[in-house]
């Protein structure tokens, strides 16, 4: 039995446990366990609204009898189509008090095919009230957009909650979370968080929040539309509380954070932070772009608490700092020898690439660590690459002695990779340096030499004794040579003509001479490696041929570091010195933008320091 007051009159029903009859004029019946929203008013029962009823009954009257329904059978409340058109959505504007809180288990509340909008009313609402709150177990929310409210659009506190599905995802937008989850096994998945129903900016501060293990958001590519949307936001997704106790197992999965609907920007600072006092989480397959950090870990003061967190075959796009930041510091953690430290993901170190070339990528990583080579997005001097996309499905295990390896990798001469991997404990690194992939050799042959001076390198097979003549160039043209004597401004001589001053004696391959031609001529090479051949460089002015790829200036001397250095390329053709500069030296103001295998250069150093060349 059950009573139903209009105004002052009270009907009896009396048809059956599971139907409840209502006067004809109204023609409203409903089964047990449902209840149809007619009304946009925010009304309760107080308030004169009614449920069923054919239009007075309302969202907040809806949830008062769920939550009085007795027994755990589940309960759904739906939202009639002919009030709230799907293709013209009706807001439901929430007045002087929040919604009650949906309490009783086992709960949905589905929009899906219709139009509806919960929207805040009322700016005496207090800067801790939400949109919805469900604090019963078995929750479910879909198809329904909440914005405007000054704390979380919906919150959800209970066990086993389901936030948004495959085809009947939320739309969040507009409040300060969009989605905030502290009960355990929480599924989110479908919603669209910091925008309107038409992928048009609707900002929020934090995406989704998370304080509660097992938590799906997301989810495999065997469910389509399970990726949750999100952008527009400072953090996308956050996972923490700041309580001591730990809780895990939270799985972030195929989400796409930093893109419109169209694929157009809308940026987030941070994509995922993983924060005290979770841990063994799992970021897998989500694209994050457009933000400031990709993932960031990060532990309370005095904790190291945030560890086993492993990422997994993320792409990475539009990154401004770092793809993945252990300590969100915004720079790259020096490896530690024996990587002893500790702290979020135990500032596990990252692996090194110690060769890349066409046939085959090898590198440095721990014992038995699972490596994921990627594509880098790089950048002039690499100071902030990032993996872009995964090189190869999978991951590359390292052996005992931390080595690992990639024959024949889909990448060319001139691409880009960089590495990061996981340890046995689930710890993901960051992103190690990014290395230049070569085609596996270069190969330095003759050198013509105009009449008058030549800045060259030799690259004959043996080294060549100075006497009356330079044997290699038969003509007798070449008729003097020069050698810079590095981190000074004295230089030795050899001259064919006469034995006075002869302090060169010899010439040997691979370095750098001043030779003067009367004539133009041939220097005869055939001077080939499958290494980068490396220069130690003193204090002061040097010459050094450079052994290595041809590549963009930045990238071909980026071994040297922030060392303010000048450095120049003279071109025998206009017997003038083109100018490459230093830091302070703008772009506009450069002469040439590239250092090519097998040329001659000039630099000063303020120091001692070592160039490596990248790999043929």
């Amino acid at each position: 039995m059950r009573s139903l007051v209009f105004g002052v009159i009270v009907f009896v029903a009396a048809v059956s446990a599971n139907v409840v009859a209502m006067p004809s004029s109204l023609s409203v019946v409903r089964a047990a366990g449902t209840l149809e929203v007619t009304s946009t008013s925010d009304s309760g029962g107080a308030g004169g609204a009614t449920c069923p009823h054919s239009n007075l009954c309302s969202l907040r009257r809806a949830i008062e009898l769920a939550n009085a329904e007795a027994g755990d059978a589940p309960f759904v409340i739906s939202f009639a189509p002919g009030v709230f058109p799907p293709d013209n959505p009706v807001a439901i504007r929430v007045g002087s008090s929040p919604l009650p809180p949906v309490s009783r288990q086992k709960v949905t509340i589905d929009a899906t095919g219709a139009g509806v909008s919960l929207v805040n009313d009322s700016p005496s609402l207090t800067a801790l009230t939400t949109g919805l709150t469900a604090t019963g177990a078995n929750f479910t929310l879909l198809g329904i957009r909440i914005s405007g409210f000054k704390g979380s659009c919906v919150a959800v506190h209970g066990e086993d909650a389901v936030v948004g599905a495959a085809g009947s995802g939320n739309v969040f937008g507009g409040c300060a979370t969009g989605i905030a989850v502290s009960g355990v096994r929480a599924v989110v998945r479908g919603n669209l968080v910091g925008f309107t129903r038409d992928g048009a900016a609707d900002p929020v501060q934090t995406g989704v929040t998370i304080a509660a293990g097992g938590v799906v958001v997301g989810g495999p590519a065997a469910i389509p539309g399970a990726a949750n949307r999100i952008g527009f936001a400072d953090v996308a997704i956050y996972v923490g509380s700041g309580s001591p106790v730990p809780f895990a197992g939270v799985q972030i999965e195929r989400n796409v954070i930093g893109r419109r609907p169209t694929g157009e920007p809308a940026a987030v600072t941070f994509g995922v932070i993983l924060s005290q006092p979770s841990n063994h989480s799992t970021v897998t397959a989500n694209t994050i772009a457009n933000a400031a950090t990709g993932i960031a870990v990060t532990a309370g003061p005095g904790s190291d608490s945030v560890t086993g967190n492993r990422f997994i075959a993320n792409l990475f796009d539009g990154i401004e700092t770092m793809a993945i930041d252990l300590g969100q510091n915004g720079l790259r953690n020096l490896n530690d020898a024996g990587d002893g430290d500790s702290g979020p993901n135990t500032l596990i170190n990252h692996p090194v690439i110690t060769r890349a070339t066409q046939a085959r990528i090898t590198g440095m990583a721990c014992s038995a660590c699972a490596v994921q080579l990627y594509v880098a997005a790089h950048t002039p001097g690499g100071a902030n690459d990032y993996g872009f996309a995964p090189l190869v499905s999978g991951v590359i295990v390292a052996d005992a002695l931390g080595q690992f390896a990639l024959d024949n990798p889909v990448a060319g001469p001139g691409d880009w990779v960089i590495a990061m991997m996981t340890d046995m404990e689930g710890n993901s690194s960051e992103f190690g340096p990014s290395a230049r992939v070569g085609a596996g050799a270069i190969l330095c042959g003759n050198v013509q030499l105009a009449a008058g001076w030549n800045h060259v390198g030799y690259f004959g097979a043996e080294t060549v004794t100075l006497l009356s003549n330079f044997s290699p160039v038969s003509s007798g043209a070449v008729t003097a040579i020069y050698r810079v004597i590095d981190g000074t401004e004295e230089f030795e001589r050899w001259f064919s003509t006469t034995a006075i001053g002869r302090t060169l004696t010899s010439v040997q391959p691979g370095e750098s001479y001043w030779f003067y031609a009367e004539a133009p001529a041939t220097l005869p090479g055939g001077f080939s490696l499958s290494f980068p051949l490396t220069v130690q460089l003193k204090s002061g002015w040097n010459d050094f041929v450079y052994l290595g790829a041809t590549e963009n200036v930045a990238d071909a001397i980026g071994s040297l570091g922030t060392d303010p250095y000048d450095l120049y390329q003279f071109a025998a053709q206009t017997n003038e010195w083109l100018r490459f500069g230093s830091t302070a030296v703008p772009r506009w103001a450069r002469e040439f933008d590239q250092l090519e295998a097998c040329e001659v250069y000039q630099v000063r150093l303020g120091a001692p320091t070592t160039l490596v060349p990248l790999q043929p």
